[in-house]
């Protein structure tokens, strides 16, 4: 447990993160005026000025929310074992900072039909990278993928919780 002195550096330093994702990705789409303008509506937005003081989980779910959809985003483009970690650790700190945050699910879901319905092909980057035209192979990929992501997840998530099997601390 964190008390209140070791709770509020932690805090800015979710917000200053979560910054930085969102300069970063919009850097990456608009470039850098882009990402400066980005940065600059975050930073003066009303919800973040209003809940960034607070030590709530809603800071650290729109961190893990941004980080998720975004290493999404980037294994829907290029499967390597690195995107899957990296987006698996996001989607578990996204699953244990809000229980609302099943709703990536079906976003995922989403993200997926827009990235078929592209025809853009996707790379898979196992042992050498491949590049997969088929609708079909990129859903086999993105299955594997997202098996991938239901083991890690859950992995860390058990870990969290101290890797304890029963329901109920000294449950039967």
């Amino acid at each position: 447990v964190l008390s209140a002195g070791h709770t509020v550096p932690l805090l800015y330093g979710s917000l200053a993160v979560l910054g930085l994702l969102v300069w970063r990705w919009s850097r990456g789409l608009f470039g850098e005026a882009g990402g400066l303008l980005s940065l600059v509506l975050y930073t003066f937005n009303p919800a973040t000025l209003a809940n960034g003081a607070l030590i709530t989980t809603d800071m650290a779910a729109s961190l893990f929310f941004l980080a998720t959809v975004g290493t999404l985003w980037r294994v829907l483009h290029r499967v390597s074992a690195g995107n899957v970690v990296l987006s698996s650790l996001a989607l578990a700190g996204l699953l244990l900072s809000k229980t609302s945050a099943l709703l990536i699910l079906p976003m995922a879901g989403v993200l997926m039909l827009v990235r078929l319905v592209s025809g853009r092909p996707t790379t898979a980057a196992l042992r050498r990278a491949v590049e997969i035209r088929s609708r079909l192979g990129q859903a086999g990929v993105w299955l594997v993928a997202a098996i991938g992501h239901a083991v890690i997840a859950a992995i860390v998530i058990w870990g969290v919780y101290g890797f304890r099997y029963p329901a109920m601390r000294d449950g039967e």
